[in-house]
C-alpha cells in the first residue's frame, strides 16, 4: 500500500475474473480502518486480537452496493497467522448486518519454536 497499490485486492480481482464464465462474482472492498493499529510482527495471538479490536468498519457505499446486489460475502486475507485480522473483519461485517459465508486466505504461517538450546543463548 505504501507503493500506491493494494496487492491483495489485485489478487482477489484476478481470482474472481477466472470464475466469471461460471458465476457472477463482485469484488467489493467493504472494510476500512477506523482506528490506528500497531505493527503486529512481535505480538502473540492475544496481543494481535487486542491490537485489532474494533479497528475495522464497513464502508457505507460498499454496504449499500452489497445490499442492492445481494449475494454471499467471503472475507479474503493475504496471510493467516493467528486469525485476528480475519476475525476482526468478520466482526465488523456481521455487526453491520452482513453475514459472512466464508473466510479464505492465500497463505498461512507455520508456528516456529526455538529448540531449548537456542533459547538459552
Amino acid at each position: 500500500r505504501a507503493r500506491g497499490h493494494d496487492p491483495l485486492l489485485r489478487i482477489v480481482r484476478a481470482g474472481a475474473a477466472l470464475t466469471r464464465p461460471h458465476r457472477h462474482i463482485s469484488v467489493l472492498p467493504l472494510l476500512r480502518g477506523r482506528l490506528p493499529v500497531a505493527d503486529q510482527s512481535g505480538l502473540d495471538a492475544a496481543g494481535r486480537a487486542a491490537n485489532l479490536r474494533d479497528s475495522m468498519a464497513v464502508r457505507a457505499r460498499a454496504r449499500a452496493a452489497l445490499v442492492r446486489t445481494g449475494g454471499h460475502v467471503v472475507v479474503c486475507d493475504d496471510v493467516l497467522t493467528t486469525g485476528a485480522t480475519a476475525r476482526e473483519a468478520q466482526r465488523a461485517l456481521e455487526e453491520s448486518g452482513i453475514p459472512v459465508a466464508a473466510i479464505v486466505c492465500l497463505a498461512a504461517t507455520v508456528r516456529r519454536s526455538l529448540p531449548l538450546s537456542a533459547k538459552a543463548h
